[in-house]
């Protein structure tokens, strides 16, 4: 049985720079919400935004990676996942008063 090999240093380089940028961002707009500036609820909104931005890309890039090792089961579920994860930021957006 070969062993398959994942190329994953990008991908914790990315998660470690992401997730560092998206805490301080969420503590800048804990800070001004604190001192009672209206640009607090945006940095927060797009925080929200980068991360899910972020959760995506790496889904993808596991994706990709799963397809070149051949493993295809886990190549489509990712492919599902990204699917589910877009229709209900969707359903949240389009169908809620």
């Amino acid at each position: 049985m070969k062993r398959r090999h994942f190329q994953i240093k990008l991908l914790i380089q990315l998660q470690r720079v992401s997730w560092r940028l998206v805490l301080v961002c969420f503590l800048l707009a804990t800070v001004l919400y604190a001192l009672q500036l209206p640009i607090a609820s945006s940095i927060a909104f797009w925080s929200v935004i980068a991360l899910l931005a972020v959760i995506l890309t790496t889904i993808l890039f596991l994706a990709e990676q799963f397809h070149t090792a051949r493993l295809y089961r886990y190549w489509l579920l990712s492919y599902a996942l990204i699917f589910i994860l877009l229709s209900t930021i969707l359903l949240k957006v389009y169908f809620t008063p």
